[in-house]
């Protein structure tokens, strides 16, 4: 699959799950979030930096799976479905987007050449 098919599969699910146990960066996360999928992911130090919990997805704890209650209440509720998906892009688009990301990349390069 190219980035282009994989943004086009995210786009016809409404959910995300990610049930990791350690992520380093999570991209996937974040290609979910852009492309409008509710995440629920693990409560772990990662995923919690980038969703905004009961906002811009949900974190669950893997010692007390609740996931299957998650997506219950989140079908029951398509309301707050649309508000955290237009809440993911949002943060995604703000703080993620590769014009954001290049910009941080390009100052903490003039930074580090400044101070040699």
């Amino acid at each position: 699959l190219t980035y282009k098919d994989l943004m086009e599969l995210y786009q016809k699910y409404l959910f995300y799950i990610a049930p990791s146990v350690f992520e380093g960066n999570p991209k996937t996360v974040l290609e979910a979030m852009a492309s409008g999928c509710i995440v629920i992911a693990s409560k772990i130090e990662n995923h919690s930096e980038l969703i905004l919990e009961n906002k811009e997805g949900l974190l669950f704890d893997l010692n007390q799976p609740s996931l299957l209650q998650n997506v219950s209440n989140l079908r029951n509720n398509m309301s707050l479905c649309k508000d955290i998906s237009e809440n993911a892009i949002n943060r995604v688009q703000l703080n993620n987007s590769i014009d954001v990301v290049a910009e941080k990349i390009d100052k903490d390069y003039r930074n580090i050449l400044q101070l040699s």
